[in-house]
């Protein structure tokens, strides 16, 4: 009866951890949620379940309803499709200073290095660019013109 007891607590706890992995919150660097830069498309529709297609600004990307991530694989040939951006308007995710969707530009720039320039209806910042061609990912933000809040964070990386 014991043996049993500790194997069933262990399968929950097992379960909780994959759940949490497959959920995981926060922007970091290089990943939105459970979805990292460079992850084949096969681990990511495993942890997410089923996207559905979707264009945004001319990109072919895949959505994850149940995460709220929208991702485009690279196309390189002869290699499986890997995330070369991740993309999310939802609030549930943030960075390590608090930064997400609906945060205030003066938010933005208080806690992170950015470059913003407006570019039609949008302000678009930038964290991470270099002057010099470089493979190291970029986050990027992008915030109405009329409230000058968050609504969208991408993660990119020219190396998938």
């Amino acid at each position: 009866m014991r043996l049993v007891l500790v194997t069933a607590v262990a399968g929950l706890v097992c379960g909780a951890v994959a759940a949490a992995a497959a959920t995981r919150p926060g922007i970091a660097g290089n990943r939105i949620g459970a979805v990292t830069l460079g992850e084949p498309k096969a681990r990511v529709t495993k942890a997410l379940g089923g996207s559905t297609p979707v264009q945004i600004q001319g990109g072919s990307y895949r959505f994850y309803r149940n995460a709220g991530i929208y991702v485009l694989y690279g196309t390189k040939r002869g290699l499986p499709r890997r995330a070369r951006t991740v993309l999310t308007r939802s609030a549930r995710y943030q960075t390590s200073s608090a930064i997400g969707v609906g945060a205030s530009l003066r938010q933005l720039r208080r806690t992170m290095d950015v470059r913003c320039h407006p570019t039609g209806r949008w302000i678009e910042c930038v964290h991470g660019l270099s002057f010099q061609p470089s493979q190291r990912p970029k986050m990027l933000f992008q915030l109405s013109k009329a409230n000058k809040r968050v609504n969208r964070i991408a993660i990119t990386s020219p190396r998938y």
